[in-house]
């Protein structure tokens, strides 16, 4: 157990979120004031160039339990991977910022009793996957390449996370970064025998993906092969 006063720590990746960053801040304060927890929230900025940056700074100060992680060029697996070395709740929880969902954080929390990790997966039974079914196709063919090429038992290394202070030697241990980053750390946690439930997610896009396809496959493609030649 991690010798903290904090009780939880919400890590946020944020690229160009100016639109939504301000009223989902406040929405998660609120949801998290309202319970008795000592709690930090890590914004990890990376290679914004719209407000993000600069509105993020004005929360932080406005905010004391808001912090700030920022590196220079997008990348999310890297600034994720810094947010959660730094955390230092008892429970630390990855959340997207157009997907924050207390009620994933009570769900994850009574699990945590008994698991090391929580993952809210889209295609565990009883999920709602409101996305193109494009996106859900190719969710379903990435996560079939999992099983054939490392062995993956579970459904889901992308979804929103949860987990005990103890998987940071796991977190610290990954070699990859960007999009294949949260796949290393969850078949990394797995071949280490920690214990990881699945619990199922309603997912519904708030805005179109500011990534194409055509650039991301292709970038995923690539990096599962770096992973698979670089796994231990």
């Amino acid at each position: 157990m991690q010798n903290s006063l904090i009780d939880i720590s919400i890590v946020i990746p944020v690229f160009n979120e100016e639109k939504i960053l301000e009223k989902t801040v406040n929405e998660i304060l609120g949801d998290l004031d309202e319970t008795n927890m000592n709690y930090e929230i890590l914004l990890c900025e990376n290679g914004s160039i719209d407000k993000t940056t600069d509105l993020i700074k004005f929360l932080s100060l406005k905010f004391s339990k808001l912090k700030m992680i920022s590196i220079s060029a997008p990348n999310y697996g890297k600034v994720l991977k810094m947010g959660i070395t730094e955390a230092k709740g008892e429970y630390i929880f990855c959340f997207e910022l157009d997907l924050w969902n207390f009620d994933f954080i009570e769900k994850a929390l009574l699990l945590l009793k008994e698991y090391d990790i929580v993952i809210a997966s889209k295609l565990v039974s009883g999920s709602v996957d409101g996305r193109p079914l494009l996106r859900r196709l190719i969710t379903i063919i990435y996560n079939s390449i999992l099983k054939v090429f490392f062995g993956f038992r579970g459904t889901e290394t992308h979804g929103l996370k949860a987990f005990r202070y103890n998987v940071i030697p796991i977190v610290k241990a990954t070699k990859t970064d960007r999009d294949i980053f949260a796949t290393e750390l969850i078949i990394r946690a797995e071949k280490s025998n920690f214990k990881i439930a699945e619990i199922p997610i309603y997912l519904k896009e708030k805005r179109p993906m500011r990534i194409s396809l055509l650039k991301r496959v292709p970038n995923s493609l690539y990096n599962l092969i770096k992973l698979y030649f670089l796994k231990s």
